[in-house]
């Protein structure tokens, strides 16, 4: 049986060499998943179509405008609706910052934790959402 550390990082439930989760890990999963949690509801807030709707415009104009396709110049004209290039460059900073939120999330992913912790994608959602290491789901409520 390998149980190095490379070979531990690769397994999964059910396998050899599966580590056993202490409770300080347990409890740093779940407060790693809740900050990822919270990072992508917050970039959730600036997608295309939430930025469509605030601005009252298609999400495939938001899409344009980010990707330097429309609003390339200040010297555009307003559009019919009123959007002005300030406007654009407020989506264009609007997508950065959401990209940033995604990033920070992707370092609390339950890809990550699984492979930083030893355990399964599975068992990493489990402890997410309560239903494994329960008490301390309440606990930090």
């Amino acid at each position: 049986m390998n149980c190095s550390p490379d070979n531990r990082l690769k397994a999964r439930h059910g396998e050899d060499c599966a580590q056993v989760l202490t409770e300080p890990q347990a409890r740093e999963i779940l407060r790693r998943r809740r900050i990822g949690q919270a990072l992508m509801a917050e970039a959730k807030l600036l997608s295309n179509t939430s930025l469509a709707k605030k601005y009252d415009i298609s999400h495939k104009a938001v899409s344009r405008i980010i990707a330097g396709k429309r609003w390339k110049t200040a010297d555009a004209k307003p559009s019919h609706n009123g959007m002005t290039y300030a406007d654009a460059v407020t989506l264009r900073d609007a997508a950065r910052e959401r990209d940033r939120l995604k990033s920070m999330a992707a370092e609390h992913s339950v890809k990550r934790l699984s492979a930083e912790y030893g355990v399964s994608e599975n068992m990493v959602t489990l402890i997410g959402t309560g239903e494994r290491w329960v008490y301390l789901y309440h606990e930090q409520g």
